[in-house]
């Protein structure tokens, strides 16, 4: 029963549609990875990801030299604006932007780092919440109380909001299944790709990634037009290259 009830799920959530764009909306672009902190490879993590041209990054495991190798590779003025934690370990974070922070920051979910910033996209607020739980192998009590805190954390605006992350959880994990019962959507899910992997990128040929812990979610207000895999030298995990517009939803509550 609970194999039926996890495939149905998948399948059912691969084949719903995503919402009408609105006319004239701006795309904004997030490119994601965890780029693990003991990267050997720091600086072809950082020509990768910025190669991606995103207006966003969300980077997970951000760590003090995969940092020092982002700032040295990226061009004097590009991603001005900046809400991070760095140390040396898997908890630091970082959102680097094109466009304006107009609010919010660096917090802590949970006794684990995040960001929260709202940014100013053409005239329209958009809000990216970057996001690193636990492993639940280390901590399977603060895991879900993190995913939990994660679903409250981003209920708690009636702005358009996209949660990025590595959520160390998939679609057969209760605690993740209930996250997204507050009304968040999975970008992957809704444009048929629910069934990717994006973990273990590390263990060579066998077992492939079989698993999606990776994710793009998505309140009313935006929609997923397009999500590419990326392949992260020197991690454990792919990451992607997200694309997203305002509804038609989003249109209406502004007017």
């Amino acid at each position: 029963m609970f194999k039926k009830t996890i495939i149905a799920g998948l399948v059912a959530s691969a084949f719903v549609p995503a919402f009408a764009t609105a006319a004239d909306s701006p795309h904004i672009t997030v490119a994601y990875a965890n780029v693990l902190y003991s990267n050997t490879a720091p600086e072809q993590v950082a020509q990768t990801l910025l190669g991606a041209d995103a207006d966003v990054m969300v980077i997970v495991e951000m760590a003090t030299a995969v940092h020092a190798a982002f700032v040295r590779a990226t061009p004097t003025g590009d991603y001005p604006y900046r809400a991070e934690h760095i140390d040396r370990g898997a908890g630091a974070i970082g959102v680097w932007s094109r466009h304006p922070i107009t609010s919010g920051g660096l917090l802590e979910i949970e006794r684990r780092p995040a960001v929260d910033v709202v940014l100013d996209l053409d005239g329209r607020s958009v809000r990216i919440l970057g996001v690193h739980p636990y492993p639940p192998t280390h901590n399977a009590v603060g895991w879900s109380a993190q995913l939990e805190a994660i679903g409250r954390r981003a209920a708690g605006s009636n702005l358009p909001t996209m949660v990025v992350g590595d959520f160390n959880a998939a679609r057969w994990h209760p605690s993740y299944r209930a996250l997204l019962a507050t009304g968040l959507r999975a970008g992957h899910e809704v444009l048929g790709q629910g069934w990717s992997g994006s973990w273990p990128m590390d263990r060579g040929v066998l077992p492939p990634p079989f698993v999606r812990i990776d994710h793009a979610l998505f309140s009313d207000g935006v929609t997923p037009l397009r999500i590419d895999d990326l392949d992260v030298p020197g991690s454990d995990h792919k990451g992607f290259v997200a694309t997203f517009a305002f509804t038609q939803a989003a249109d209406a509550t502004a007017a």
